[in-house]
């Protein structure tokens, strides 16, 4: 028996009915799948909605204040070399302080000795270029050691040549410590990791020693 063609049409009308989206109730409500949830805030005409800062976005925030802050410093230095300031004078922290002579050594040492702070000598030479690429980083180590001393010692000059002489000092950049008006190490120090690590460690060590009475012996071989 043949049947009338349905026309497309009412095949339309036919399948929409059964989902109820031509009611007399209007258009049926439309609901979100549930992976679409937890979305996050959609911008409004007001504005937007500041989401917090995830991890990544918090690092690179610090580096990029840590570039900055790099960038100025080596400006302030440029400048501070236009004027005609050697390097190791350049943007030394208030603990960090270059020494003219023999007997300036001498007395820096047993004041802040006596003060009950760790005391490092750096001796270094104007062309020396481990010295002078070193020097950035000695400052940034006393800055984050506000509570120990830093004297610059230029075995060049003076006295303090026949002293570097007289300690049979040979390589540059050398420290000495001294806590209590004692020498208690020394060593040499360049850019290699292991070796500023060994800077900072022996700093964090020694600062922790207790103070203890003044004794003057250990200035016999400052005065050579």
């Amino acid at each position: 028996m043949l049947t009338r063609p349905t026309s497309a049409l009412q095949l339309f009308t036919t399948s929409n009915k059964k989902h109820n989206v031509f009611s007399s109730r209007g258009p049926a409500p439309i609901t979100v799948p549930k992976r679409l949830t937890g979305l996050p805030p959609a911008r409004s005409q007001l504005g937007t909605v500041a989401a917090p800062l995830s991890d990544i976005e918090r690092h690179n925030a610090e580096r990029r204040r840590a570039y900055e802050e790099k960038l100025a410093q080596q400006r302030a230095e440029e400048e501070q070399l236009n004027t005609g300031a050697a390097w190791w004078e350049v943007e030394c922290p208030p603990n960090m302080i270059n020494v003219a002579s023999l007997d300036q050594l001498k007395t820096t040492v047993e004041g802040e000795c006596a003060a009950g702070k760790l005391v490092v000598v750096n001796f270094f030479a104007p062309e020396c270029y481990a010295c002078k690429s070193m020097q950035p980083k000695l400052r940034q180590i006393a800055r984050d050691n506000p509570d120990a001393v830093f004297l610059k010692v230029n075995g060049l000059v003076g006295d303090l040549m026949q002293y570097v002489e007289a300690m049979q000092i040979t390589r540059i950049p050398y420290f000495h410590f001294y806590k209590n008006n004692k020498r208690v190490a020394e060593f040499s120090a360049n850019m290699r990791p292991d070796k500023l690590a060994l800077l900072r460690a022996e700093i964090a060590a020694h600062k922790e020693q207790p103070v203890a009475a003044t004794d003057t012996s250990s200035y016999q071989a400052l005065e050579a």
